[in-house]
C-alpha cells in the first residue's frame, strides 16, 4: 500500500510574525572545512515585544543556582510542572 500524505505541506507557525526586518546572517564552512565564515548584512529596524522576547529559548533559561536547586527539590518531591512554573513566576 503506497503512502498517501494527509497534510498540505505547510506548517502552521502561530508564533512567527513577519516584521520585514532587513537583517540577515549567513554561515558557511570555509574551503578547508575547519572554519565557519559568518557574514551579516542589514540592521534590525523593528521593536521586539515582550512576548516575542520570551519566545527565544535562551531568554527562558534559569541561570541562578539557588533557583535551579529549588527546581530539583520540587521535581524530586513530585511537584507537577505547572506548579513548578507558577513557583518560578512568583520568584522571578
Amino acid at each position: 500500500m503506497p503512502f498517501v500524505s494527509k497534510g498540505t505541506g505547510r506548517r502552521s507557525h502561530s508564533k512567527v510574525w513577519s516584521t520585514g526586518c532587513s537583517a540577515r546572517v549567513c554561515l558557511r564552512l570555509s574551503g578547508n572545512g575547519f572554519h565557519l565564515v559568518a557574514s551579516a548584512s542589514g540592521a534590525h529596524d523593528h521593536a521586539l515585544t515582550e512576548h516575542q522576547w520570551y519566545s527565544y529559548a535562551e531568554n527562558r533559561r534559569i541561570e541562578d543556582p539557588q533557583l535551579r536547586e529549588d527546581i530539583a527539590v520540587l521535581s524530586k518531591a513530585g511537584a507537577k510542572p505547572r506548579g513548578i512554573l507558577s513557583y518560578l513566576r512568583a520568584k522571578t
